[in-house]
């Protein structure tokens, strides 16, 4: 059977193959299916969603505290601790569920990039230099 996907279908398709989320196309369209099939109803989802929020805000406060340790890494969380990190999504949900953890939350730090700031400090007419800043 072939498909034919629009540029920005396909863009978001490779990102997520790249990632490691995904092994294959399959896995994305199965995931795909199955997740239409347990679709709510758009109220009942949104309460849903602000309900586990509220539940996730220790994983939400320990990102906020390790984000830059663990910056292009995925991580699985449980509460205030980080139960397993990896390269992939699907490797750090297997190494939780090995541990006992059947729905831990499954995050990508994103890498931070750093920004350089430099003051420049004016001594005299003839005289100036850079001070870096950190930020």
């Amino acid at each position: 059977m072939a498909i034919q996907l629009k540029p920005e279908t396909e863009k978001l398709v490779q990102e997520k193959l790249a990632s490691g989320e995904f092994q294959s196309i399959d896995e994305i369209i199965v995931q795909g299916i199955e997740a239409g099939r347990g679709k709510r109803q758009p109220q009942q989802a949104d309460a849903e969603q602000r309900r586990a929020g509220a539940e996730r805000a220790a994983e939400q406060e320990w990102l906020k505290r390790h984000s830059v340790e663990y910056a292009g890494s995925w991580v699985a969380l449980e509460g205030e601790r980080m139960v397993s990190c990896g390269a992939s999504a699907r490797q750090v949900l297997e190494s939780a569920k090995s541990h006992g953890i059947e729905q831990p939350l499954v995050v990508h730090v994103p890498q931070r990039e750093r920004i350089a700031v430099w003051r420049v400090v004016t001594v005299d007419a003839r005289t100036t230099f850079f001070q870096p800043l950190s930020v």
